[in-house]
């Protein structure tokens, strides 16, 4: 790939795919084996009051394991605690050791708590369970890459009230001369520097970085935006008057009914009865006396004859 194609390739990149579509990058590392790039991805969460001004800069306002707890001092006697020491918040916190252990990545807590999500370490990955038990993978992550489902990390975004910015800082290093004009874009939600100059790295003559950030809001603190799994749920309608031929049916969504206490008072009561064929009431009738009986052999077979009574109970049971 030519010098420029590489340039206009990353660049397409940041302005049309970088925080698109259901999946957004969190963190990603850039380095390549035989140097001829480094760099990387990175993300945080901003007060909606401070992102304009953010966006007036393309520096990162938040380093890789910036924003972490630590003692502050001032003067000779004033010393305190401060849980979070940066007003932009950490989706991803790297951990490094000053070279004696392993650096690696840990994901927000807060993030991880907020969405109830149970980490499979086996698969690297962490997932949540729908009202009917199907399993949603949530974040996927590796070493290299972490990245999230957008639907989710916008739940988060809504309750915090808090913006997304993503970062990115990618230098290119090439064996012949990209020397190039510098360019700094400032736009409402995208901002970013790129220059070039004579490479690091060895084996390359010149280098061209590109850094910046772009932004994304959060939506308003609506039920719908902050609970993330009630845009997955479905509610059937019921008939609840008239006949099979003409009748009017509404739905149970609990959010549109009735109660006592004066709420969508135009609407049907939580406690409207609802009517089946009969053919349906027939089906579910048999459906349930099969499953007694089933459960009734499993307890024999578990307690032998001491299940009798259970049994009895099972069977003689009203719906």
């Amino acid at each position: 790939m030519s010098n420029e194609c590489e340039v206009s390739s990353f660049l397409g990149f940041i302005k049309n795919e970088f925080g698109e579509g259901p999946w957004i990058t969190l963190y990603k590392n850039l380095n390549k084996e035989d140097k001829s790039g480094d760099g990387a991805l990175f993300s945080c969460l901003a007060p909606v009051d401070i992102t304009e001004s953010a966006m007036g800069n393309y520096g990162w306002d938040l380093g890789l394991g910036d924003g972490g707890p630590s003692i502050v001092t001032s003067g000779r006697n004033q010393v305190w605690y401060e849980s979070e020491t940066s007003d932009f918040f950490p989706l991803i916190i790297h951990r490094q050791f000053h070279g004696l252990r392993d650096s690696y990545n840990e994901i927000s807590q807060e993030l991880i708590r907020y969405l109830n999500l149970f980490h499979d370490s086996k698969e690297s990955k962490y997932v949540v369970d729908d009202d009917n038990g199907n399993e949603i993978v949530v974040i996927n992550y590796s070493r290299e890459e972490i990245k999230i489902r957008k639907r989710f990390l916008n739940a988060f975004m809504s309750a915090k009230q808090m913006d997304l910015l993503l970062y990115f800082e990618n230098t290119m290093h090439f064996q012949n001369d990209s020397t190039r004009p510098d360019d700094d874009v400032y736009e409402p939600n995208l901002t970013y520097t790129q220059y070039s100059g004579p490479s690091y790295s060895p084996g390359y003559n010149s280098f061209v970085r590109i850094c910046g950030k772009k932004l994304y809001r959060c939506l308003p603190r609506t039920q719908n935006n902050y609970e993330v799994m009630s845009l997955n749920k479905q509610f059937e309608s019921f008939v609840i008057k008239g006949d099979e031929f003409d009748n009017f049916s509404f739905s149970c969504d609990p959010d549109g009914l009735a109660n006592y206490f004066g709420k969508n008072p135009d609407a049907p009561h939580y406690l409207t009865p609802v009517f089946f064929q009969r053919l349906y009431c027939k089906s579910i009738i048999m459906l349930l006396l099969n499953m007694k009986s089933m459960i009734a052999m499993s307890l024999k077979k578990v307690f032998g004859d001491c299940a009798l009574i259970i049994i009895t109970m099972i069977m003689c049971a009203s719906f």
